[in-house]
């Protein structure tokens, strides 16, 4: 599991050449988080605090910001973030990927993290499983479940992965004019994470479409993952399913099915289509994602098994780090 906390660097030019209401807005965007909750972003100032108080729009922040600013910058100098860190907020006039000047950063850092899957609703249920059981907790908090709850991470709808390129030209057409502006390519500004089932019918099979899709998404620097079983039912835990009738006494009829499906082989259930399997769903695609919600079936310990990785080295844990390296 990779760390978590992406730390912003500002420049000290950012004080000494730029309108003070700017500077203000992003000291507000980069500490504000409603309470009780984790904070969204970390922050330093790449400064003495001695020689940023000599500055004129420092000295007009408030006394709360002056001394949050303080806490935030001594934090990073102490723990070595100073030195480790994601962003850049800088007046420099040439700036590479994840550096911004102040307008390029305030139009950024209010942005939420766009999570696009091919269907928002019932592949919500699958990601919201995996964070809440699988992500590592800070200050007894799922960091991505409260982002979730906070509306800075979104899930987006595609209507099928065909439609994700769709989806994803649009926000870069919906960029180009302010990217323009500032002489950047609208693609520095997409803060998304891409998530798709596979369809392989078999292990080994390769879906030469999906992988050239997720190699043109990644050129524009949008982390992507594919499955790497069939879809995201295939990662429903088998307790789910031996308790069906349990759930729903509607469900028994599935119990000599299930007897079947105990009996199948690792590479059988990974790739096996739910949909053609349990026909007698009467609307599969609506009811079978919402039992990732049954914690007592499914867990850490069940989803992990039916993943079959290990507890510090498996597909989940990579889903996290590709969507907490965006935050």
């Amino acid at each position: 599991m990779k760390n978590s906390e992406n730390w912003i660097k500002i420049e000290k030019n950012i004080f000494e050449k730029s309108d003070f209401k700017d500077i203000n807005f992003i000291i507000q965007i980069l500490q504000w988080s409603p309470t009780p909750s984790i904070k969204r972003y970390n922050f330093f100032i790449n400064s003495s605090i001695e020689d940023l108080e000599k500055s004129k729009n420092y000295q007009q922040l408030s006394n709360i910001d002056k001394e949050y600013i303080k806490i935030q910058t001594y934090d990073a100098f102490i723990s070595g973030k100073n030195s480790n860190y994601k962003y850049v907020i800088s007046n420099k006039s040439s700036r590479k990927d994840k550096e911004f000047n102040i307008q390029e950063a305030i139009r950024y850092f209010l942005s939420p993290v766009s999570v696009i899957i091919e269907n928002s609703l019932n592949d919500s249920y699958f990601l919201n499983s995996i964070f809440l059981h699988l992500e590592p907790k800070v200050s007894q908090e799922r960091k991505l479940i409260s982002f979730l709850d906070n509306d800075w991470i979104q899930y987006v709808n595609a209507g099928g992965w065909t439609n994700i390129k769709n989806y994803v030209n649009g926000r870069l057409k919906s960029l180009e004019s302010f990217a323009t502006k500032h002489s950047r390519k609208p693609h520095v500004f997409l803060r998304c994470f891409v998530l798709m089932d596979s369809d392989k019918l078999h292990f080994g099979d390769k879906k030469d479409d999906k992988e050239k899709l997720k190699n043109e998404l990644e050129k524009l620097g949008i982390e992507v993952h594919i499955l790497n079983k069939r879809a995201m039912e295939n990662y429903m835990p088998l307790e789910v399913l031996e308790n069906l009738s349990t759930i729903n006494s509607r469900y028994s009829v599935y119990n000599n099915w299930i007897k079947k499906y105990k009996n199948y082989s690792s590479d059988d259930i990974d790739y096996l289509n739910y949909k053609d399997e349990l026909v007698n769903f009467s609307n599969f695609k609506d009811e079978f994602p919402k039992f990732f919600e049954i914690q007592h079936y499914c867990n850490r310990k069940t989803l992990l098994a039916r993943e079959g990785g290990l507890a510090d080295n498996n597909e989940f844990l990579e889903i996290i780090d590709k969507v907490n390296c965006l935050l």
